[in-house]
């Protein structure tokens, strides 16, 4: 089973899942908001998702803190987490 946070801090080695509790009512998105959330794989991080896009790093996190404010996406542990967590 993967870890997910719930912490909002976006880091660009996040991995975000798409929340299945969220509801969409009353939250306004642009296209490019819409954009990279049907990008969110649940495997890809927010630096690859980054590169399919090709928004610059600000937007991308402009993004991010966007979807996660509204509690549409959540973190699994980031690829940084799990490899530190290995080697310990």
């Amino acid at each position: 089973m993967k870890k997910v946070t719930q912490g909002n801090s976006v880091e660009f080695t996040n991995i975000p899942i798409l929340n299945a509790k969220a509801s969409l009512e009353g939250v306004t998105l642009t296209p490019e908001d819409a954009f990279v959330l049907s990008r969110i794989n649940g495997k890809s991080s927010i630096a690859e998702i980054q590169k399919i896009v090709g928004f610059d790093a600000n937007k991308i996190k402009a993004i991010f803190e966007k979807l996660v404010s509204h509690s549409l996406v959540v973190f699994q542990e980031s690829v940084s987490a799990k490899s530190e967590a290995i080697k310990n």
